[in-house]
């Protein structure tokens, strides 16, 4: 099994990943797109940044207006057996208010508190997604790098089978000397 020191096991597994995934994604922004969808890093940043977004939007609604409607609908009915005589009588009433405080330092200093998170929440996001970005592009060129390497591997042996057969068909012609033979094969 082939090992790389230099590398952090999560390259490797992204590699290996991207080059399992060859069918389905074979350039960068594919494998920038696929790999953010499952980064465990950067959804939780995500989701971080969502989370305190909605606080920010629950911060502002504290300084908002409140508004109150209410309605009633009374009905009575009065029977009175003595003189027979009946009545009914109804009442209807619908309240509706609104009230603006205009000092609420509390609920200001919770928004601003919001807003800030949020902001701060905004720049963890951005930081989570360039080092995505940096994470996917090192493992895509290591990829890279490591096909190259083995094409070169491949066509060096190639090259040194090449030289052994030459050096044997020499000696068997009587053209070289069988140290010659033996240093293409140590070579193979």
């Amino acid at each position: 099994m082939f090992e790389f020191p230099h590398l952090p096991r999560s390259a490797i597994f992204l590699a290996a990943g991207a080059l399992a995934s060859a069918a389905h994604a074979q350039n960068l922004t594919d494998l920038y797109q696929a790999a953010s969808a499952y980064d465990a890093t950067y959804q939780a940043a995500k989701s971080q940044y969502e989370a305190n977004l909605a606080r920010a939007e629950q911060g502002k609604a504290g300084l908002l207006p409140t508004v109150g409607l209410s309605a009633t609908i009374n009905r009575t009915h009065f029977e009175n057996n003595k003189p027979a005589t009946e009545s009914s009588f109804g009442a209807r009433g619908a309240t509706l208010s609104a009230s603006q405080p205009l000092y609420r330092p509390a609920n200001r200093a919770t928004a601003t508190q919001a807003e800030r998170q949020a902001e701060q929440a905004k720049s963890s996001l951005l930081t989570a997604e360039q080092d995505l970005i940096v994470r996917v592009s090192q493992a895509y060129f290591d990829v890279l790098a490591s096909q190259d390497s083995l094409a070169f591997v491949k066509a060096q042996k190639t090259a040194v089978a090449e030289q052994l057969a030459a050096a044997k068909r020499n000696f068997e012609v009587g053209t070289s000397t069988i140290t010659d033979t033996r240093e293409a094969q140590a070579r193979f």
